[in-house]
C-alpha cells in the first residue's frame, strides 16, 4: 500500500475530526502512531484509520497517553474509580483492579496485571514491574498498534478481523478490539 501523505492527512484530520486546528502533542501523537503502523507492518489504511480513531476516542482527542479516568497522578486515577465504582458507575467491575495500580495506562488503556505482562512479553518491556513505561508516548503507541494487530486486548479481536484484506470493512463491531 503506498504511503500516506501527511500533508493531505493532516488538513483533513485538522478539519474532522478535530474541529479545525491541531495543537503540537495531537500532530506528534498522531505522527507518532503513524510512524508505528508503518513500522509494525500495519498498512491497510483502513486499519490505520481505526488506530488513530481508537485513540482519538480512548485519550479524549489528546493523542498522548492518559491514565485511566483522565487521573492527573496514580494517586488521583485510583481516587476518581474508587469513587465512581462507589456511586455505582462501574457495574461491570466485580473486584477493584485499580486499588493494587493496575489501571489503565496509554493511548489505548491496557488494565489488569495479566495485560500489563502480556503486552510487557509481546514489546520486550517490563510493565509489569515498571507500568508507568505505557505512559511513554512511544511505548504506548507500540502498545495500541500491536495490541490492536495481534488482539492482545481481546483474544481473536484483530486489525484484520474486521478490516480483512479485500474483504468488507465492520468498524462498528471493530469497537470488541479495546472493549
Amino acid at each position: 500500500m503506498a504511503a500516506i501523505n501527511r500533508k493531505t492527512f493532516f488538513a483533513y484530520a485538522r478539519r474532522a475530526p478535530f474541529g479545525g486546528k491541531l495543537s503540537t502533542a495531537q500532530v506528534e501523537g498522531c505522527v507518532l502512531l503513524l510512524d508505528t503502523c508503518r513500522d509494525e507492518g500495519v498498512t491497510d489504511l483502513r486499519q490505520v484509520a481505526y488506530v488513530l480513531a481508537s485513540v482519538f476516542h480512548e485519550t479524549r482527542a489528546t493523542m498522548q497517553p492518559v491514565r485511566e479516568a483522565f487521573g492527573k497522578s496514580d494517586a488521583d486515577t485510583i481516587a476518581r474509580l474508587e469513587k465512581a465504582w462507589q456511586a455505582g458507575k462501574l457495574g461491570q467491575v466485580r473486584t477493584p483492579y485499580w486499588r493494587a495500580g493496575w489501571f489503565g495506562r496509554g493511548k489505548i488503556q491496557i488494565t489488569h496485571e495479566e495485560n500489563y505482562r502480556k503486552l510487557g512479553a509481546a514489546l520486550g518491556v517490563d510493565l509489569v514491574r515498571h507500568r508507568d513505561l505505557a505512559l511513554d508516548p512511544k511505548i504506548s503507541a507500540r502498545i495500541a498498534v500491536v495490541g490492536m494487530r495481534d488482539g492482545l486486548f481481546k483474544k481473536d479481536r484483530t486489525l484484520a478481523r474486521y478490516f480483512p484484506p479485500g474483504g468488507a470493512s465492520d468498524p462498528v463491531f471493530a469497537r470488541q478490539i479495546v472493549n
